[in-house]
C-alpha cells in the first residue's frame, strides 16, 4: 500500500500523515526523502532541505549559486522520481509532500490524500506550535510559505493549483475534523479503496459506473 499526502500549510499534514501510518503499520516517508536524494546527487542534505518543496526567488545569491552547481531544477526532478520509485516498489509506505502526489499520477494502487483547513484553522494550529507569535504574524507566515510552495510546484511539476481536487483520491477539510476523526475517515477510505474488488483504475471504474447507471436508465425525453 502506497499513500501520499500533501497538505495546505500549517494545516497539520505532518501529524495526521504519522497517525495514519502508525495505524496501517505504513513507513513514514518525510525528510528520508531529502537524505536519499541528497544522497543520489552526491551533495549535503542541508542543501537539499533549503529548496524542499517552496521557491523563492529572492533566495540570497550564496544558495542559487549552491543551487545551480549542486542541484539544478533538472536533476532534481529526475532524482526525486528514481527515489520515489524506489519507495513505491516497496509497497508499504506514507509520503508526506514533495510532489509525490503529482509525480506518481496514474500509478496504481496508489493513494492520494490531500489536507485542507480554513485560514482561520490554521492560524490555530500555528499558534498552538509557536511561541510569541501573533495572529497577525501567523497569517502572514502561511501566506509567504503558501506562495513559495505554489511557486515550487508550477517551477517544477507544472501544477497551478496545489488545491484541484481532481489531482487527489481524496480532499478533507479539517473545519470540522479533529487529527483523530480525520485519520478515522482517511483509513476507512483508503482500505475501501485497497479491499479486494475495488476498481484498479478509472478506466474500470468508469465501467463500474456505466454498468451500475444503465441498471437505472430512464428512457428519452423523461429528464436526466
Amino acid at each position: 500500500m502506497i499513500i501520499t499526502l500533501s497538505s495546505q500549510v500549517s494545516s497539520n499534514g505532518h501529524l495526521i500523515g504519522k497517525m495514519i501510518a502508525e495505524k496501517l503499520n505504513l513507513q513514514y516517508i518525510d525528510n528520508e526523502l531529502i537524505a536519499q536524494i541528497a544522497h543520489k546527487l552526491h551533495t549535503e542534505e542541508k542543501i537539499v532541505a533549503r529548496f524542499d518543496g517552496e521557491f523563492d526567488s529572492e533566495q540570497h545569491e550564496p544558495f542559487l549559486l549552491d543551487w545551480l552547481v549542486s542541484i539544478n531544477p533538472e536533476n532534481y526532478l529526475r532524482t526525486l522520481r528514481s527515489a520515489l520509485f524506489e519507495i513505491v516498489e516497496k509497497d508499504n509506505a506514507l509520503i508526506i509532500g514533495r510532489g509525490a502526489s503529482f509525480i506518481l499520477q496514474g500509478r496504481n494502487p496508489i493513494f492520494h490524500i490531500r489536507i485542507m483547513a480554513p485560514i482561520n484553522v490554521r492560524k490555530a494550529i500555528f499558534l498552538a506550535k509557536n511561541e510569541g507569535y501573533t495572529e497577525a504574524e501567523a497569517a502572514k507566515y502561511i501566506k509567504e510559505h503558501e506562495q513559495k510552495r505554489n511557486k515550487f510546484a508550477e517551477h517544477i511539476f507544472n501544477i497551478k493549483n496545489l488545491d484541484d481536487g481532481s489531482l487527489y483520491d481524496l480532499t478533507l477539510n479539517l473545519a470540522h475534523y479533529t487529527p483523530e476523526m480525520a485519520v478515522d475517515v482517511i483509513t476507512m477510505a483508503v482500505t475501501t479503496r485497497f479491499k479486494d474488488g475495488a476498481p484498479i483504475n478509472s478506466e474500470s471504474n468508469t465501467q463500474s459506473l456505466v454498468n451500475l447507471l444503465s441498471k437505472h436508465k430512464k428512457p428519452r425525453g423523461l429528464g436526466f
